[in-house]
């Protein structure tokens, strides 16, 4: 008997990792400090960060060591003086890279890489090097030289470049074609908050970076970074809470990307007059971090994060937005039980980390008006979409019961 429940365990954890999964793996933010890696952590729900450090091994060293010891991945841009603000400086006399700025970290990362460190995820290469910023505009050859030049030294190491329109210069310029041997990940964005491109234009750019991808078989992975900044023009301006859920929604379901970041989190030059770390809440006072801990739900677990991050305790959230029109987001979470737990339930003809959950939403009158939840759950966190334009305008009650929990909180619905 003991024999059948131990088996019974197994298979439930191993169903719990892959319930809800996208092929999402790395989640988090663009310009964290490493003493805030707990907060991206335990705040923010992140498991990766892009974050700059100088070319020093002391720096690198204590900020895996502090990664690691929070679970962290990191994508590390090495400050220099070299292009785009890299270590790494090209000689159109000698048609090659210098790397000798960066030299010491990059012989540290491959160190650290290949004795097993686990957080060090890319090392950045370049920065936009298909667009002209006053600086040299380099070619798919020039990329594929400093991708050689830095593999002989760290072969173990992946390269990161902040591509913009990888597709776009594919399909329109020879010498910018993308191929195998230039980059390990390819980072991509294009922000449309303000009035230099549409949400439109955006969601095409990431179906065009993945279908390039696939046609041509190329061998690397895709991150987007998804805007919270605005300058003083009308260029770009920080979005609201209520535009960051929308838009993110409509990024993550097209399950396409490895990574998704919120960039920047910290002002990463003097023209910008909005970032998120500072700009916590929306003319409205809606909590923009809040959004950002409720996408991470769709990172995957397997592969990335080596601790058991599954919730320990029941909760419902306030659902997002709220007051809403015509439609809502619900948050809840559903219990990692201890191991005690898992005996007692198992006794009683249960399995562990799984609860029948229902999340019901009721008029004033106490009136059942809508069930989105009512089947089990393993343990995990769930954030379900509720719209509710057949509905009239007013106040509404919704309801989580999950085993002996049981919550209910408000809604407003207006229109």
């Amino acid at each position: 008997m003991k024999l059948r429940i131990l088996l019974v365990l197994t298979l439930s954890l191993q169903i719990d990792l892959c319930v809800g999964q996208t092929i999402l793996k790395y989640y988090g933010v663009d310009g964290i400090e490493p003493n805030q890696y707990s907060f991206l952590r335990d705040s923010l729900k992140g498991n990766f960060a892009l974050v700059e450090l100088q070319s020093d091994t002391v720096t690198w060293k204590s900020a895996l060591a502090n990664a690691e010891k929070n679970n962290l991945k990191l994508i590390i841009w090495p400050l220099g003086h070299g292009q785009r603000y890299t270590p790494w400086a090209f000689s159109f006399l000698k048609w090659d890279w210098d790397l000798s700025e960066g030299m010491d970290v990059l012989k540290f990362a491959e160190q650290y890489t290949a004795s097993g460190g686990q957080a060090l995820l890319a090392v950045l290469m370049s920065h936009e090097p298909f667009y002209s910023q006053g600086e040299t505009v380099f070619s798919s050859s020039q990329l594929k030289l400093l991708y050689s030049a830095m593999k002989s030294v760290a072969p173990h190491v992946k390269t990161y470049i902040y591509m913009n329109d990888m597709a776009y210069y594919d399909a329109r310029d020879a010498s910018k074609q993308m191929e195998n041997g230039i980059m390990d990940i390819c980072g991509t964005y294009k922000h449309c908050f303000g009035t230099k491109n549409t949400m439109d234009e955006l969601l095409k750019e990431i179906d065009d970076d993945y279908d390039l991808i696939q046609r041509k078989k190329l061998n690397m992975q895709l991150f987007f970074a998804l805007q919270t900044f605005g300058y003083a023009t009308p260029d770009y301006r920080m979005p609201s809470a209520a535009e960051m859920q929308n838009l993110a929604a409509k990024v993550v379901e097209k399950k396409k990307l490895d990574g998704l970041f919120w960039y920047p989190w910290n002002r990463v030059s003097t023209s910008y007059t909005n970032w998120l770390s500072k700009d916590r809440y929306d003319s409205s006072g809606a909590d923009r971090w809040s959004v950002v801990r409720q996408f991470s739900q769709y990172v995957s677990i397997t592969g990335v994060q080596e601790k058991d991050t599954r919730p320990t305790s029941f909760s419902l959230l306030q659902n997002y937005p709220n007051p809403f029109n015509p439609t809502t987001s619900f948050e809840f979470s559903v219990a990692t039980l201890s191991r005690r737990d898992l005996v007692l339930l198992n006794q009683d003809g249960r399995i562990g980390n799984v609860e029948f959950v229902s999340l019901k939403v009721f008029d004033v009158l106490g009136r059942e008006v809508a069930t989105l939840v009512n089947e089990v759950r393993p343990a995990g966190v769930y954030t379900i979409r509720w719209d509710a334009s057949s509905l009239p305008s007013g106040v509404y009650f919704y309801r989580l019961r999950a085993g002996n929990y049981v919550e209910t909180k408000k809604l407003v619905l207006e229109k």
